[in-house]
């Protein structure tokens, strides 16, 4: 993206961090799995994994992948 993420855009983004946080300590998410490792420290997994998903969200906007 070229841009900065409108102030609604950001609270969605943190609110998806915070979701997936809770998803992860209630081991509802592999956070391993999610980015790609096999193991390791939890709390490092967990960082990993956050940002991984929020990355891949971010990519996969139409904005993102849709040159214009």
């Amino acid at each position: 993206l070229t841009r900065p993420p409108a102030a609604d855009e950001a609270a969605l983004a943190l609110r998806f961090l915070a979701d997936l946080r809770g998803r992860i300590d209630r081991h509802e998410v592999d956070a391993a799995a999610l980015c790609g490792e096999k193991s390791g420290d939890a709390a490092v997994l967990a960082e990993r994994a956050l940002w991984t998903a929020l990355a891949r969200s971010i990519l996969n906007l139409d904005e993102a992948i849709t040159k214009g």
